[in-house]
């Protein structure tokens, strides 16, 4: 039985990259970056062979934490939020458009514009970060 959420985590393939976009582009300022690991712990647990890992963990509003981890091994599967297995992480954020207009500045790339849900009571859209990371973005409205 699950007691309680503890993170989601994705690899990616330029750790600093991650957090400029998630710090400047997406403002999460609280993170942590761990870079003297125990490799031999590491790469057993997941069943690696990587000879350099760096991890870092963003702590978002609410209590959620974003992990983000970067092997040297560069095997890479192309991801959209549709393919079986994929992932993403939805965040809420307050203004949306703004996200978009700079999306360029950060080589951020949307599915589509920011759009209303059918009830009109949030604006969303789907972006991807280099072909590895789907983000859900969503801007609730007031009633």
């Amino acid at each position: 039985m699950v007691t309680e959420w503890r993170h989601v985590g994705i690899a990616v393939s330029d750790l600093d990259r991650y957090i400029r976009i998630f710090t400047e582009y997406l403002g999460i300022k609280s993170y942590k970056e761990f870079n003297d690991l125990n490799y031999a712990y590491l790469n057993r647990l997941v069943g690696s062979h990587s000879n350099k890992i760096r991890i870092c963990v963003f702590d978002l509003p609410g209590g959620a934490k974003i992990e983000l981890l970067q092997y040297d091994i560069k095997k890479k599967a192309e991801t959209t939020p549709f393919f079986i297995g994929s992932a993403h992480i939805a965040l809420t954020v307050n203004d949306l458009e703004d996200l978009y207009s700079r999306r360029d500045i950060y080589d951020v790339n949307f599915v589509n514009a920011p759009m209303y849900n059918p009830e009109r009571s949030v604006k969303l859209s789907f972006a991807n970060i280099g072909n590895e990371l789907n983000l859900e973005l969503v801007e609730l409205l007031p009633d």
